[in-house]
């Protein structure tokens, strides 16, 4: 089954949700979601790790072999400081709180 993208401004709960991929900001996504409506959230959420370091190989090319390490993975990860960082993830925390039905299941990858 290809996958299908659908955009916010035309989703309505639950037809566009069941089974489909939602493009878009995921704390605008959740507010269309009813309270305790989600059985199973499961998410790998941006760490805020990023940076400019790039780690290099070395001279040994024998036992250092590929290429260099960049730790920039994308503006999706880039937070200004760690406290805009926590209150980002608590602001997603709340939302998926929210649309959680009791007796569901949360796995959340850090």
């Amino acid at each position: 089954m290809p996958l299908e993208c659908l955009d916010r401004e035309t989703l309505v709960y639950p037809d566009h949700f069941i089974n489909k991929t939602i493009c878009g900001d995921s704390l605008e996504v959740m507010k269309l979601i009813p309270a305790e409506a989600v059985e199973l959230i499961f998410t790998d959420p941006p760490y805020a790790i990023s940076n400019e370091v790039v780690i290099t190989r070395g001279r040994n090319k024998m036992k250092f072999k590929g290429k260099d390490i960049s730790q920039d993975f994308g503006d999706w990860d880039k937070f200004n400081s760690l406290d805009e960082f926590m209150d980002w993830t608590f602001k997603w925390l709340d939302e998926a709180v929210r649309i959680l039905r009791g007796g569901g299941h949360a796995l959340f990858v850090f």
